[in-house]
């Protein structure tokens, strides 16, 4: 279970009154085979999980992201590590900044 906060808008592990508890699942059962697409936008979540998911990737053809910045969160640091890390295995091949990102695999 994880605890998430937030506001009718939104659902969020960032958020400053975390009231509320899910059941999540593990990705790594369906990263065990060919993965077309993965887009992730989980409002600050999605700096974990693909820290998480680093050593599964090799599954996934397009990586679609948005990036939060997070007030009281290094996200620039951590987004650059992240980065660095996908630049090994994949291409950027579009990016508006903390908006929405695609990363192609190429090996």
């Amino acid at each position: 279970k994880l605890q998430f906060g937030g506001n009718y808008l939104y659902t969020s592990v960032a958020a400053d009154n975390p009231d509320k508890e899910y059941w999540c699942v593990d990705i790594a059962k369906y990263l065990q085979e060919e993965i077309a697409l993965c887009k992730i936008n989980i409002e600050g979540g999605e700096y974990a999980l693909l820290q998480y998911m680093m050593p599964l990737m090799k599954n996934i053809k397009h990586l679609q992201v948005q990036f939060h910045l997070v007030e009281g969160w290094r996200c620039e640091q951590l987004y650059k590590s992240l980065a660095d890390d996908l630049s090994l295995t994949d291409k950027l091949t579009w990016q508006f900044p903390f908006v929405w990102e695609s990363w192609e695999r190429i090996c």
